[in-house]
């Protein structure tokens, strides 16, 4: 295996280990907005809508942060003939 090959690998890796990090994180936030949300537990008009905002704010950037890291998986799988 050459140095190129081996470091693809490596990164590849990398990506796989941050996308489930990313993907916990993720489930984390979903859970905690699901609570922000619930009416059965907090009053629509008692809902702490910038603690929602800044949850679904770090919800959106993690899942754009998603899809980028599947491209750089896709690529490199490509390249190693995955």
């Amino acid at each position: 295996m050459n140095i190129e090959r081996a470091a693809m690998k490596s990164r590849l890796a990398g990506l796989k280990d941050e996308k489930k990090t990313l993907i916990v994180r993720a489930e984390v936030i979903c859970d905690s907005l699901g609570r922000e949300v619930n009416t059965a537990l907090i009053p629509v008009e008692e809902t702490d809508m910038a603690r929602v905002s800044a949850l679904y704010g770090d919800l959106l950037e993690i899942h754009t942060r998603i899809s980028r890291v599947n491209v750089d998986i896709y690529k490199l799988e490509r390249k190693l003939g995955n």
